[in-house]
């Protein structure tokens, strides 16, 4: 049910994106519809469909050729190739679809070849704490790294250190308290339940 449905999100970014090429929208909420889900569904698509298929496909030799290093460069000069061009109206239909899979396959790679030199800086414990922090980082770049704006706070280099200090601050003062609290609120709901089921089975 799931892979199905993953698949079907998969498909529905580039149709969406198709139909806003054959249909335009009106140049007020073309940006709007950029970042809108339509037009991003494939890219949550592909991080889904990973998860769900990733112990099947590690059985397939096809797709494990695919991590050798030949494929791998294949790849990465196919993402960035795409990317480059991604304005482009057939590469921003389906073109991005392929990035998306692309980058699946190559983190998955890195995951997969954990013990490899990739692997290994990846675990460095610099890297590691930026991949911690890599949601808040998402969420709080929104606000200083603008193209369009002018203010001091959205000037390099500043920019990127505000945005690393807000992501700091975000993760440890807000989102760490709130994890605790919902594993404190799920050990009582969960105790609560074991309590509850001792009383009626002891009536």
């Amino acid at each position: 049910y799931w892979t199905t449905a993953s698949g079907l999100f998969l498909a529905f970014g580039p149709l969406s994106r198709l139909t806003n090429w054959l249909h335009p929208l009106a140049p007020s909420t073309i940006e709007l519809f950029e970042f809108s889900f339509p037009a991003v569904a494939d890219s949550l698509a592909a991080g889904c469909l990973l998860a769900i298929l990733r112990t099947t496909l590690e059985t397939q030799r096809w797709y494990l050729k695919l991590f050798q290093k030949i494929p791998v460069l294949v790849m990465i000069g196919l993402l960035l190739t795409l990317n480059r061009y991604t304005y482009y109206t057939l590469v921003n239909i389906i073109g991005a679809t392929v990035i998306n899979i692309v980058i699946a396959i190559l983190i998955h790679r890195c995951v997969y070849c954990a013990d490899g030199k990739l692997g290994r800086f990846l675990n460095l414990r610099p890297v590691a704490f930026v991949g911690m922090l890599s949601y808040s980082l998402y969420l709080w770049q929104q606000p200083f790294l603008c193209r369009t704006c002018s203010a001091w706070t959205t000037n390099y280099p500043q920019n990127v250190l505000l945005a690393a200090l807000a992501a700091v601050t975000s993760y440890f003062f807000l989102e760490q308290p709130f994890m605790k609290l919902r594993k404190r609120l799920h050990h009582k709901t969960r105790m609560s339940s074991r309590e509850l089921h001792t009383f009626g089975r002891c009536r």
